[in-house]
């Protein structure tokens, strides 16, 4: 099973490089199009663009090369500078460590494996999940819960949208009192509402620029802004959380220096969740405005017990000797299949060959099952005459013992 991996993740690029990757929604429908692509799995998170192939050619890393390429409005020479390939093995356990949040900036982190999850069925439902990726998904989720369950990585406190809060909290921020804006409609906009919530914040309203916050305030029974509503709510907004990521910014210094000038000192902490940024940088130097990205994330983030990472690692260990176990049992699947289809039709030409009705004697059925037994037994009984007068019996007996069992003593 040749699988592929081209990769560009926090650990190896700044954000702002992986945020070059702004493209996910179709390209695997587009990858899957290419020669020798049997399956594909996008998987874009805040701080990773991965594309996972299920592909027998050499040529199918160039190939999404140039599809990223294409839809980034880069050169292919730019995006293989960013994108790593990695091959074989090292692509199963790197997806069951991504999905157990152990390769994460915030390690543990629980929003992850809903990543990988939904990365799974838009693939399905784009028909890009291949068997092979499908063995390798399920075996990676399996790998997520086991570590959730067996460690304590996925304690309260560790994902990118709590340290965030965290943060905010520090800069003084009363979550009882404090009235929230969320700007975006996705994963990072539920799981911002969850843990606000989880806090004590329950003055929340939402803002989406493509007019999706109707459906998700219902959705979550929460406040929604009209599409141009997002300014004077800011005016008297505590705390912002901004989780588009569509690499328009949604609040920039012409547009929030005015909202500033209205507060009358107040604070407004700023929270940009966002991998293609939704907040101007320039933002943060207005007086009252406390701006926190991934990248103050990433730097206040405790680090993880040694021992319980230790424990994690060895769990993603088990998972993928078990899924390395299944991939070599189903090696041989064609061969097994062919062996099965001959010898059924060898069956049904000795079941041809009895009466049509009526019994069938006992002579009948030993004479069917001779030549039934005789017709499988032919092509190795004459296999092992060609073995002897070449010289090759010990290599003949090793594979009559590793195929069938038998040992001659």
């Amino acid at each position: 099973m040749p699988l592929q991996l081209l990769r560009a993740t926090h650990h190896e690029l700044d954000l702002s490089d992986v945020g070059v990757f702004n493209c996910a929604d179709d390209l695997g429908s587009q990858i899957a199009g290419r020669p020798d692509v049997q399956g594909v799995l996008v998987l874009a998170t805040c701080n990773r663009f991965e594309v996972y192939l299920d592909a027998a050619g050499d040529d199918a890393a160039t190939q999404a090369l140039a599809v990223v390429a294409a839809a980034t409005g880069r050169s292919v020479p730019e995006i293989d500078g960013l994108l790593q390939l990695v091959r074989d093995g090292e692509v199963a356990h790197h997806l069951l460590r991504v999905a157990a949040g152990l390769s994460s900036a915030v390690v543990g982190e629980q929003e992850v494996r809903g990543q990988v999850r939904r990365a799974v069925e838009v693939a399905r439902a784009q028909a890009t999940l291949s068997p092979a990726l499908e063995r390798l998904a399920i075996a990676a989720l399996e790998a997520a819960r086991d570590v959730g369950r067996r460690t304590r990585l996925g304690d309260a406190g560790r994902s990118s949208v709590a340290v965030a809060l965290d943060l905010a909290e520090g800069l003084g921020v009363c979550w009882d009192r404090a009235r929230a804006v969320i700007a975006g409609t996705g994963s990072y906009a539920g799981a911002s509402l969850a843990q606000l919530r989880g806090r004590g914040c329950h003055a929340i309203a939402v803002h989406s620029a493509s007019g999706r916050a109707d459906g998700f305030a219902e959705r979550h029974h929460v406040q929604a802004l009209p599409v141009g509503g997002m300014g004077p709510a800011l005016v008297s907004a505590d705390v912002v959380v901004a989780c588009r990521g569509t690499g328009i910014h949604a609040i920039t210094e012409e547009a929030l220096a005015p909202v500033m000038a209205r507060r009358d000192g107040r604070q407004l902490v700023i929270i940009d969740l966002a991998l293609h940024r939704d907040v101007e940088d320039a933002v943060s130097a207005l007086p009252g405005v406390e701006l926190i990205t991934l990248a103050d994330v990433a730097r206040a983030v405790p680090a993880a017990a040694a021992d319980e990472i230790a424990r994690g690692e060895a769990i993603v260990g088990e998972h993928l000797s078990a899924y390395q176990a299944q991939v070599a049992s189903r090696a041989l699947a064609a061969e097994v299949v062919a062996v099965r289809r001959m010898a059924d039709e060898v069956l049904q030409r000795e079941i041809s060959r009895l009466p049509a009705e009526g019994e069938v004697t006992v002579e009948q059925a030993t004479r069917a099952l001779k030549r039934l037994v005789g017709s499988l037994l032919h092509v190795p009984t004459e296999r092992a005459h060609a073995a002897g007068r070449a010289g090759q019996e010990d290599e003949f007996r090793a594979a009559l013992h590793a195929v069938l069992g038998v040992e001659v003593r």
